[in-house]
């Protein structure tokens, strides 16, 4: 969980200096952007290839309209889902 924390403030650091690195050169604005979407997706693929489950998928499916119905019921749901 550290790692998983630091990554974002990591992020926060690096993309801004890589961005402004790349937009001060003759590269572009265009060309600045598909590097750093780049950058994300190859870290997210290292990401996707690292995960794993923790529990198998429940063998039966869940009836929607009951999972709404209890839903329904929650206030702290019903206040997240209008804010």
């Amino acid at each position: 969980m550290t790692i998983v924390a630091s990554g974002s403030s990591l992020g926060a650091v690096i993309h801004p200096i890589m961005l402004n690195n790349l937009l001060a050169r003759p590269l572009g604005f265009g060309n600045a952007v598909r590097a750093s979407a780049g950058l994300v997706t190859g870290l997210l693929f290292v990401a996707c290839l690292l995960m794993r489950t923790r529990i198998p998928p429940p063998k039966h499916s869940t009836d929607m309209r009951k999972a709404l119905k209890k839903f329904s019921r929650d206030g702290a749901y019903i206040a997240a889902t209008a804010g």
